[in-house]
């Protein structure tokens, strides 16, 4: 099928999205593929799709990479009245860069022609991100940028790792250079990267609006007392102060549980031989996950602040959190605002008998007094930080400057 039957001629898009997969797609991926792409990359972007349209912005996605089929012509898949749209995908590696260039160039130049006035979201960490933003640059493109460059790049060993370190590098500066528009986590992150003081917003987080209407059912919840963390399992996210903490709390009815993939996995499988309270249960469904929130009786992020990558970020995980019910014991992360901090339990102290400490106090305090301060912090996320309102800053940012 040509690109230009896929898109209709009366159709008046004022968004074109990259990108998110289809709900029902990207659970196939999680079936058959677990470790290829990421769930809350995945769960950020499909709540701005759908803030976007519940706030009456017509949005299509642009899919710059399908991870499952071969297809060697575009296809498209409707998803809730949102038209996803395939790029071609080779399966010789050595092919997929001048394919892809390819047919995003093909793609795009179609689109603006039946879509003169459109303005791009693009994710700054999608597959391909480069060739859209060079594709787009003259057009509005709003660039989401949720890390660092320098921050997404492992340190390079020999002469080819270097050389595609350099041109990575590059092609991030150059996404920054095409953007018109920024949106930021923090606050810090805007005066690292926007030095050319252009339009930006500040989105620290979202909420999917659909939890107001489900409820934490406390009777369901577990006899044992659960500490639950679920995301990258890396030692420099705190993972091995946090299982080392846990353990020396030395309570027989308490337990942790782990969810996810990351480099401390196989100290956290010795660790599951030695004690019985740890628990670690793989990559599964964010679905899954975000029952088993719901059933545990505190929920816990171990980030160091004194990294450097602490004072550019604020994981979405905290969000995901707060809006179980259940209450979170967090850092005092640098980019995380002074309003929520009356919502969580702070780890002030980030050793291992810090968090130990913390972990204890939290723990031991009532159930009753756990579930109002959960729900407590639920309310606040849901009613100021939900993906509708939190879009709602997006489509402002680019109203106010389609007006100047």
């Amino acid at each position: 099928m040509r690109i230009e039957q896929l898109i209709a001629k009366d159709e008046q898009v004022n968004i074109l999205y990259i990108s998110c997969y289809p709900q029902n797609y990207f659970s196939e991926i999680i079936s058959k593929l677990p470790q290829s792409t990421s769930q809350p990359a995945q769960k950020f972007n499909k709540l701005i799709v759908d803030g976007l349209k519940y706030n009456n912005v017509d949005v299509s996605v642009l899919i710059t990479h399908d991870i499952l089929n071969q297809n060697y012509s575009h296809s498209i898949q409707v998803d809730d009245g949102i038209n996803y749209f395939f790029m071609p995908n080779v399966t010789d590696k050595r092919l997929q860069y001048i394919c892809s260039k390819k047919n995003i160039n093909k793609f795009l130049r179609a689109w603006f022609i039946e879509n003169p006035n459109c303005t791009v979201i693009l994710d700054f960490l999608k597959p391909y991100a480069f060739y859209v933003a060079k594709a787009a640059k003259g057009k509005k493109i709003v660039a989401i940028i949720t890390d660092l460059p320098e921050h997404l790049l492992d340190k390079p060993n020999g002469l080819l790792q270097r050389a595609k370190y350099v041109v990575r590098t590059k092609r991030y500066q150059k996404i920054i250079e095409y953007a018109t528009h920024f949106v930021f986590l923090t606050e810090q992150m805007n005066v690292r990267l926007n030095q050319r003081n252009k339009p930006y917003c500040i989105i620290e987080g979202l909420v999917d609006a659909n939890m107001e209407n489900i409820h934490n059912n406390c009777s369901k919840r577990l006899s044992k007392v659960i500490c639950l963390y679920s995301g990258d399992l890396s030692a420099k996210y705190g993972l091995d102060l946090l299982v080392s903490a846990f353990i020396n709390c030395q309570r027989d009815d308490w337990e942790l549980h782990l969810y996810g993939n990351g480099d401390y996995v196989n100290e956290i499988k010795m660790q599951c031989e030695k004690y019985s309270s740890i628990k670690y249960f793989g990559i599964v469904q964010n679905e899954i996950v975000v029952h088993k929130q719901m059933e545990a009786t505190v929920l816990i992020n171990p980030r160091p602040t004194h990294k450097e990558f602490a004072k550019y970020s604020f994981p979405s995980k905290n969000m995901e959190y707060m809006a179980s019910g259940r209450p979170v014991i967090t850092t005092k992360l640098p980019g995380m605002p002074e309003e929520y901090k009356e919502y969580v339990y702070l780890i002030e102290d980030e050793s291992i008998s810090g968090i130990e400490t913390v972990i204890t106090e939290v723990m031991s305090k009532s159930p009753e007094k756990l579930t109002a301060f959960g729900e407590r912090a639920k309310e606040f996320v849901l009613q100021n930080k939900n993906n509708h309102r939190q879009t709602a800053k997006i489509i402002s940012l680019i109203d106010e400057t389609r007006k100047e």
